[in-house]
């Protein structure tokens, strides 16, 4: 039987917003001090509000990798791997002369491109910056002297090359403070003959390997990374990308486990691990190379430095002991939500963040009231609601979700990331912004929808509305609370050519009638 409906999406109507405070935040203990780290790992432009009382970060930016490239030129040779990105890590970094939100953006991994094709073309990766640091984006590979591709390119750690090609060269670690930081020169090979293998991309840890001769084409290994603890993981960022093996010779490894490996026949390249700035594999003149890996910025602070108040262990809001120095938040404080709080009274609070993941719990009757803005990447459920209530502008960002959200701001509120409602949306007064981001969710099995309530204010921007139906065949009476632009056919059955048609991702209605079987 065909599939007869899972969710509708209808739209109501305006610009994107960009993640604030990171794509991961968390409380970790590292030898015996509480960090609170937020983890930016989306690639793009983002920023960074520090809590009241943090003065000092440690900081960890790392560039994006550079790519490898790919041999067209020559039977049996290899490409050259990328460069890795520039290593930036500076503990103790005061930033009481930065502006508020401090500006953060995590470069992107180059993209790999064949020799001669695409010549002019940059494979380099993208610079990556927290406030006034910057990690320079990692070199892309060159192939050869021949054809246009002189010389690999420099970067945070410099691409390789081969046929006696200039190398790229390590530019980070001659950078003005406080940019300052690691990165090295890629791997070379020697002159061009039958047969030969390709240098390495540099690494922040050490240069890119030099690729075999023609009687012994292996490609050089990727320049090695370095490994940090800033937020426990103890993980290696910033290594090269191997150099390509010419036929079935040895391939190039890539630096320190996160640099892509090179490719011979046999094997292809990989691309640099994404969030590490690792370079990508070069290619072969059977293998296409490896893209490098995009970057990322880490910031922690002391959690005793905070100001704000900390929640800290699952449980009751109103037990002292699991809040931050035992102390409960007082009316209308700014607070840090790191664990799973459960709320039997109302609470009124200033800014709200919630760390990944979490959940607030708010009980039937009560509400928690926001006088601030909320940075959030957990979920608010029960049957209580959160209220923005406030006489100057507000923002939710973050990407969370909510149970029931009511609006009662007597200007805006602004929703500057995708957010999922799942119960009920009230707008009491003033004007919610959704900035194309807000979504009214169903789910299966069917036992909720989420809605609008009673809006007396004003909505502004496209609503994603979701209806979820049982699989079964029956007669639907299906209408909409709001009204759309677009015809049924787009709108509501995905574009459908015909009742055999399933547009992915397979959603839609089937309306039965033209070629009925």
């Amino acid at each position: 039987m065909k599939k007869l409906f899972t969710p509708i999406l209808l739209i109501f109507i305006c610009n994107l917003s960009l993640a604030q405070n990171g794509d991961e935040i968390f409380v970790q203990n590292i030898s015996g001090t509480d960090y609170v780290i937020h983890k930016f790992t989306t690639t793009g432009t983002n920023s960074f509000t520090p809590p009241s009382g943090v003065t000092e970060v440690d900081v960890l930016v790392i560039g994006g990798g550079g790519a490898g490239i790919e041999n067209l030129s020559f039977s049996g040779a290899g490409g050259s791997g990328g460069g890795a990105g520039g290593y930036v890590f500076k503990t103790n970094f005061n930033i009481t002369s930065l502006p508020s939100p401090i500006n953060v953006v995590v470069g992107a991994g180059g993209v790999k491109r064949a020799n001669p094709n695409g010549t002019g073309v940059s494979n380099s990766g993208g610079d990556s910056n927290f406030g006034t640091i910057t990690a320079l984006g990692g070199g892309g590979a060159s192939m050869n002297s021949q054809n246009g591709n002189i010389q690999a390119l420099d970067g945070g750690s410099g691409g390789g090359s081969r046929d006696l090609a200039n190398a790229g060269s390590g530019l980070q670690p001659s950078q003005p403070f406080p940019s300052d930081g690691l990165g090295n020169d890629g791997g070379n090979s020697p002159s061009a003959a039958l047969g030969t293998g390709a240098g390495g991309g540099g690494g922040a840890g050490s240069a890119g390997a030099d690729g075999g001769g023609p009687s012994n084409g292996f490609g050089g290994n990727g320049g090695a990374g370095v490994q940090n603890n800033i937020d426990g993981t103890n993980s290696f960022y910033a290594g090269g990308g191997g150099g390509g093996g010419s036929q079935n010779r040895a391939i190039g490894l890539g630096g320190s486990g996160v640099g892509g490996n090179g490719a011979n026949s046999s094997t292809p390249a990989t691309d640099g691990l994404p969030n590490t700035g690792g370079g990508g594999g070069g290619g072969n003149d059977s293998q296409v190379a490896g893209n490098g890996g995009s970057g990322i910025a880490i910031v922690r602070y002391r959690l005793s430095d905070v100001n704000d108040f900390v929640f800290t262990s699952d449980g009751d809001w109103d037990v002292n002991t699991n809040w931050a120095n035992n102390t409960l938040p007082t009316n209308g404080a700014n607070v840090v939500i790191a664990a799973n709080p459960q709320l039997t009274a109302d609470k009124t609070v200033g800014n709200i963040e919630v760390s990944t993941g979490v959940t607030v719990n708010i009980n039937s009757g009560f509400n928690l009231n926001v006088e601030g803005d909320i940075s959030h990447l957990g979920n608010f459920t029960g049957d209580g609601e959160v209220i923005m209530n406030s006489s100057a502008a507000q923002a939710i960002s973050g990407g969370g979700s909510f149970e029931n959200l009511r609006i009662d701001n007597s200007i805006t509120v602004d929703v500057n990331d995708p957010t999922d409602i799942f119960g009920i949306l009230y707008v009491d007064q003033g004007t919610l912004n959704t900035n194309n981001n807000l979504t009214l969710k169903c789910s299966f099995p069917v036992t909720q929808f989420a809605q609008f309530g009673t809006v007396s204010g004003m909505v502004s921007g496209d609503v994603t509305v979701e209806q979820c139906f049982p699989a079964r065949r029956a007669f639907r009476l299906v209408s909409s609370s709001v009204t759309t632009s677009t015809n049924i056919k787009a709108n509501w059955q995905e574009g459908a050519t015909g009742y055999l048609s399933n547009p992915n991702p397979g959603f839609g209605t089937h309306i039965t009638g033209v070629e009925p079987g």
